[in-house]
């Protein structure tokens, strides 16, 4: 459940017009201390959310997840810098989902329509997403508050999270807002997150792209951990030759 809904409906405690809507210690539960992301696996369902370049500033967000049991596990971010053009970011974002056996994605209605003319010149379909960023935020707070989500280690991340402000808007719903600060990496994530909810669990018999005995001989391979990154830095390459530029870490 959630719980600051929850205290003020059961509780009947009085409850401030605005609050932060994911508090640390809600964040850091959920948080998979040197995981970077997760490699590819065959018979996983996964599901991607794009949030484009919306506004003067913003950068393009990407996150990959799926659903295993009754948790959703978020397998990459990525973010490209608003310097990069709209088209080279496209290729690329398609590049990655495709490494993940994807070829649609979702997003906002922000953006409007250019998107899906970009994905669809690299065979991505784009659809847009039944739900507002602010509905995505809060059904995304059940389930990190019942530690029902995997994330990643990432400081941006963390920092778009925390400074997102929850507000009891008239008729008792509330709203999430970026107040003036960018949140394209926290939304990509909350949209993702939702889509994979909506999913069938894992197959929990997936094995990773090249590796015959399970996820733990690949981890094994990798270091004893999750902590290695699949794609490269810059001029790095994914394990099927997909180049993909340097992952943008703004901090604003």
């Amino acid at each position: 459940m959630d719980p600051e809904a929850g205290r003020s409906e059961w509780g009947g405690l009085f409850r401030e017009d605005i609050s932060m809507a994911f508090p640390l210690e809600l964040i850091e539960q959920c948080i998979v201390p040197g995981r970077v992301q997760l490699p590819y696996a065959k018979g996983v369902q996964y599901k991607s959310f794009d949030d484009p370049m919306g506004g003067r500033g913003d950068s393009w967000a990407k996150c990959i997840a799926h659903k295993q049991g009754d948790r959703v596990i978020v397998d990459l971010i990525r973010a490209w810098p608003p310097a990069m053009s709209v088209h080279d970011i496209a290729e690329a974002s398609a590049e990655v989902g495709k490494a993940y056996g994807l070829k649609t994605t979702t997003g906002d209605n922000y953006a409007g329509q250019w998107p899906k003319e970009a994905f669809a010149v690299h065979g991505v379909t784009y659809e847009q997403c039944e739900l507002s960023k602010s509905d995505l935020y809060l059904a995304a707070i059940p389930l990190m508050s019942s530690k029902r989500v995997e994330l990643p280690t990432h400081d941006r991340m963390e920092k778009e999270f925390r400074r997102l402000e929850r507000k009891r808007g008239r008729g008792g719903k509330d709203a999430i807002q970026d107040g003036g600060r960018h949140d394209d990496l926290a939304n990509a994530i909350v949209g993702a997150i939702y889509l994979a909810s909506k999913n069938r669990p894992v197959n929990l018999k997936a094995v990773p792209v090249g590796v015959g005995r399970g996820i733990g001989c690949e981890l094994a391979k990798m270091g004893g951990g999750l902590g290695r990154p699949m794609f490269g830095g810059s001029g790095g390459r994914l394990s099927v030759g997909i180049p993909v530029s340097d992952e943008y870490d703004d901090d604003d």
